[in-house]
């Protein structure tokens, strides 16, 4: 974990190749209003809940087998990379039941 403020490495976690890498986010100590950027393979639907209700905020890559219902969607900025394909607000599934 880099602190963009300082721009220097504040935690570094070594597993085993069986961990999944999900398991570490349990163990960040985050405050709230802090923004975590991470890829698709620490998806964990319990924790983004989690991180919601304690206004911590995140941005992954969706799962392409992800299941949710966009409440809304936002304008892309003209200046905003191609990349960027939407900027949604939504509501996660999981075993058929909404995290909200």
């Amino acid at each position: 974990m880099i602190n963009a403020l300082g721009d220097v490495s504040c935690l570094n976690r070594f597993t085993d190749a069986a961990t999944h890498d999900h398991i570490s986010l349990k163990n960040l100590e985050l405050k709230k209003d802090s923004l975590v950027v991470f890829d698709k393979a620490y998806n964990d639907y319990l924790q983004y809940l989690q991180w919601t209700l304690d206004d911590i905020y995140f941005v992954t890559r969706q799962k392409d087998n992800a299941v949710y219902n966009t409440i809304k969607e936002f304008d892309l900025a003209d200046k905003t990379n191609d990349t960027a394909l939407k900027d949604e607000l939504i509501v996660v599934k999981k075993n058929d039941k909404l995290l909200k």
